[in-house]
């Protein structure tokens, strides 16, 4: 590994991150401000939070990328982020302890204490309802925004007796739990393509990473093809940025 002190640049600090996380601790107080630098350091080793600057334990992007990587990060995470739910639940996803860090409000939702109670070590499935929740925050309409709200309640919660299942050694049909809560919300959400779009390629991608060796090879790479809309367009913006956030949060999964 590189050898990093308070003068070294960003290029080599950057080399040196992406090797061992915590060297992030030998940067310039500049660099802890970087979010290249520390969003490296954190995908690599989530404990290397600690190291950021307050700034950076206050920015999602960074905090969500530690605690996928170690669920125990949420420690290091700025006090409004412990009370974020999306940033607790990644976390207590892949490790049930972290919920000892979350804000008081969030240590007593339910799903989240379903969720700490369960094995599941990978936050993958959990972060891939993302696109949903923004786009969920982006919409206007009052219809839309109430069904997809349901929508993705009753995925989260799908997800969490499919995990329950798995843990009981039972099945849980986790394709019929997501076509119950998409035909639930599709009076509302069906004339709109961009809820259709997304809504396909979370569902995708989500069953991509809880059942990988029933995926189909596609170009060397697993692709689990079941559409609930309508085949979604792979060239648009959304479904690409999708894939980037999904494949980055692939920590271990398996079935």
């Amino acid at each position: 590994m590189p050898t990093i002190t308070v003068n070294s640049n960003k290029k080599d600090v950057l080399a040196a991150v992406k090797q061992d996380g915590m060297a992030l601790q030998y940067a310039s107080e500049t660099l802890k401000n970087d979010s290249e630098v520390v969003l490296a350091a954190v995908k690599q080793n989530g404990s290397a939070l600690y190291y950021a600057s307050d700034i950076l334990k206050k920015d999602s992007e960074v905090v969500l990328a530690a605690v996928a990587q170690n669920g125990s990060a949420l420690y290091y995470a700025s006090d409004i982020l412990k009370k974020d739910r999306e940033v607790v639940l990644a976390a207590v996803a892949l490790d049930g302890t972290a919920l000892d860090f979350a804000s008081e409000t969030l240590k007593k939702d339910q799903i989240l204490q379903e969720v700490s109670k369960l094995d599941i070590k990978n936050s993958a499935a959990f972060l891939a309802l993302e696109p949903l929740k923004t786009k969920l925050k982006q919409e206007a309409n009052l219809e839309r925004k109430a069904a997809g709200s349901k929508m993705i309640s009753d995925m989260e919660t799908a997800l969490v007796s499919y995990y329950q299942a798995r843990h009981q050694q039972s099945t849980f049909n986790l394709k019929e739990a997501f076509n119950k809560a998409i035909d639930t919300a599709r009076p509302a959400l069906e004339q709109q393509s961009g809820w259709k779009k997304i809504i396909d390629a979370v569902a995708n991608a989500i069953m991509n990473c809880i059942y990988p060796k029933k995926a189909e090879q596609s170009q060397g790479k697993s692709t689990y093809h079941s559409f609930f809309f309508a085949n979604p367009n792979p060239a648009a913006k959304e479904i690409e940025d999708l894939q980037a956030t999904i494949d980055s949060f692939q920590i271990g999964v398996g079935n």
